[in-house]
């Protein structure tokens, strides 16, 4: 990308009021529902049609060009045409048919879009919410995520850990995975917390399935379920890296509760170094090989977690969370 070129996450943002159109917003949300089309891709069609993607449906020139450009993606050239058949006064209607009751179609510019996200590289254009939206923008939110092969020792301190932070008022946040993150989102609901998971498949097809209970608990006790992957779609590799970048961006503080490395936890870890997230660490068991990661990002200086305390105290740090080197939209002004 030259220096003359803005980056997509600025074609985003500059084109964020488009979302209070109704035809521009279906325009949107029909391009987003497509099979592996994502921000980079729709912040190249709001570029090429100047912010009105919804152009495209009565110009085909100009949606020959958007996909003969080199920025399209294979994926865009592919399933565009589908994308143009559809009717914009009916997409938002079949859209929210596909999710469950009472879930909500959230777009980058409406009111309810959560904050956090104006700090990542490639901020998602939708989100899909199941529950009260509130856990994604009120107070403060740990993430807690771990392993999937948990232990003895780390099942008990995360439980603990998460317990304690929703009794004093913190939101806990989590992938939604089996193993560390199911007892941290499972803990907090036992103790009357909001909790928010988000999740790597669509709403339409919760994932792992097995935690269908979880999830279901999570809705009913006032958290919420959140993913930025349209309805239909299952896990792909893809997802989960989608997953745990929003993740780390929705969160103030990103606690690992045990780690190897590699792994889909370091992921997270590395997305949350990359904006700016602080991490701490539950400390490892001597000898626990599945735990190397933890050590490595102590080593590399996260927060020993010790107790609530300690990630409270990360939590509220002055420099947390720190947004004054972002130019928002006139909609997040104060």
């Amino acid at each position: 990308m030259s220096a003359a070129e803005p980056r997509p996450s600025a074609i985003l943002w500059s084109h964020a009021d488009g979302a209070r159109d109704p035809a521009e917003r279906a325009a949107r949300l029909a391009i987003w529902s497509l099979p592996g089309v994502g921000p980079s891709a729709i912040a190249h069609i709001l570029s090429v049609t100047d912010g009105r993607a919804c152009r495209l449906w009565t110009d085909p020139e100009l949606a020959r060009r958007a996909c003969a450009s080199g920025l399209s993606s294979r994926a865009l050239e592919a399933e565009l045409p589908g994308a143009l058949a559809r009717r914009l006064d009916d997409v938002e209607r079949d859209e929210l048919m596909k999710l469950p009751d009472g879930a909500r179609i959230v777009h980058l510019g409406d009111p309810g879009y959560p904050y956090g996200l104006a700090r990542m590289k490639l901020p998602p254009l939708v989100l899909y919410c199941w529950g009260d939206a509130s856990a994604l923008e009120l107070g403060h939110r740990v993430a807690i995520v771990g392993s999937r092969r948990d232990s003895g020792w780390a099942t008990r301190a995360t439980a603990n850990l998460a317990r304690r932070l929703v009794a004093s008022g913190i939101v806990v946040a989590s992938g939604g995975a089996l193993g560390l993150d199911a007892v941290a989102l499972g803990a907090a609901v036992e103790q009357g917390g909001q909790t928010l998971a988000v999740l790597p498949s669509g709403l339409s097809r919760l994932s792992p399935a097995s935690n269908k209970n979880l999830f279901d608990s999570i809705v009913t006790s006032g958290g919420a379920l959140v993913t930025e992957i349209p309805p239909p779609v299952t896990p792909r590799r893809y997802t989960y890296a989608r997953r745990n970048r929003i993740l780390a961006a929705c969160s103030d503080v990103v606690v690992v509760a045990r780690a190897s490395d590699p792994s889909g936890t370091m992921l997270t870890v590395t997305a949350a170094r990359d904006l700016g997230v602080p991490l701490g660490a539950l400390p490892p068991v001597f000898g626990d090989s599945g735990a190397n990661g933890s050590i490595r990002i102590l080593d590399e200086g996260a927060r020993l977690i010790l107790g609530a305390q300690d990630a409270l105290e990360l939590c509220y740090a002055p420099a947390a969370v720190s947004y004054t080197h972002l130019t928002l939209p006139t909609i997040y002004s104060v």
